[in-house]
């Protein structure tokens, strides 16, 4: 049978169905081809040598996390520390996983579902001193918290506190959210009770568009204000600082080191983008592609004790280490 008559014999359904896969290859592509052509401004190995600050070194490529064979991360959002074990939200399968510092597998906690202990869009990822997990849902608008041992315990907040909860940082005595829906921060003390609010639609400077991911590091309040490609510091109060918005496009996780430099998330042009504390630019590392120490769309971003950033790879269902 000919092609032509194979596809006049389609029924009406299929057809439309073909048409939808087709025009989401054709989205796909575009973006693809954006992403390469906004990396190709710059050259990440020559901004890596040129631009490092003195006696800095840039990253390297240490290894992956792929999961258990058989059993692998489907679209990780984000990755944090708790109880020193690896804490993956593992998106696309709904639920958290848990490996130790080598990247071994230990366990997974969570399931497709509204109920309690469920999810269905696991994203943002926190722990407290007492070895609790935070995990936003940013379909179910909510925030869960789990025991040391992945037991479901409680909702964080009141209903009705958040719309789409992101991004998620917890700082001694403080929890910080980023909720993309409501274009806001929040700022709540770990027995629930809201503590500061702050963010509203826009595009000037301390406004927010989709933020993303929020961080807390010494006195300041550190904001992916991913829809304006940029990030936005603000003071404790919520009052704009400054900004940095070079070679950054829908930025996402971010790492605040000891000297206040900022490790950003360029999720578009699949690079890791460092600011100083002062907002310039100095370097980049990371690139598109699927060979070790590139990224494909990264969303999430942490460093450990020991210096290591631990980025996630969402288009290569990875999270990737570098030194």
């Amino acid at each position: 049978m000919s092609t032509n008559i194979w596809v006049a014999k389609l029924n009406r359904p299929m057809r439309r169905r073909n048409m939808y896969i087709i025009l989401s290859v054709i989205i796909l592509l575009e973006i693809a081809l954006f992403a390469w052509s906004y990396q190709s401004k710059t050259n990440p190995l020559k901004t890596a040598t040129d631009k490092l600050p003195l006696g800095a070194v840039a990253p390297t490529f240490q290894g992956n996390v792929y999961g258990p064979v058989g059993n692998p991360l489907n679209k990780p959002m984000a990755v944090a520390f708790v109880n020193q074990q690896i804490c993956i939200t593992d998106t696309n399968n709904q639920r958290v996983q848990i490996f130790d510092s080598e990247g071994k597998p230990i366990s997974t906690f969570g399931k497709s579902g509204e109920k309690e202990g469920e999810f269905r869009f696991p994203y943002g990822i926190a722990g407290d001193a007492q070895g609790q997990t935070y995990v936003t849902d940013l379909y179910n608008g909510n925030i869960s918290v789990f025991s040391s041992d992945g037991q479901f315990k409680k909702y964080f907040g009141k209903k009705g506190d958040f719309k789409s909860p992101a991004g998620i940082a917890i700082d001694g005595d403080k929890v910080y959210i980023a909720d993309v829906g409501n274009n806001q921060i929040l700022v709540y003390s770990l027995d629930g009770t809201q503590l500061l609010k702050f963010g509203k639609k826009g595009e000037q400077d301390g406004q927010l568009s989709s933020p993303n991911v929020v961080q807390h590091v010494g006195n300041k309040i550190y904001v992916s204000d991913t829809g304006n490609d940029r990030i936005e510091v603000f003071d404790e109060q919520g009052n704009f600082l400054l900004k940095a918005t070079s070679e950054i496009a829908n930025p996402r996780g971010l790492s605040v080191d000891a000297q206040g430099n900022i490790y950003v998330v360029s999720n578009l042009s699949s690079q890791i983008v460092v600011f100083n504390a002062k907002g310039e630019r100095l370097f980049m590392f990371g690139g598109i592609g699927s060979d070790d120490g590139q990224l494909s769309f990264p969303n999430g971003l942490t460093r450990d004790s020991q210096g290591r950033f631990y980025v996630t790879d969402v288009g290569n269902a990875r999270v990737v280490i570098y030194q």
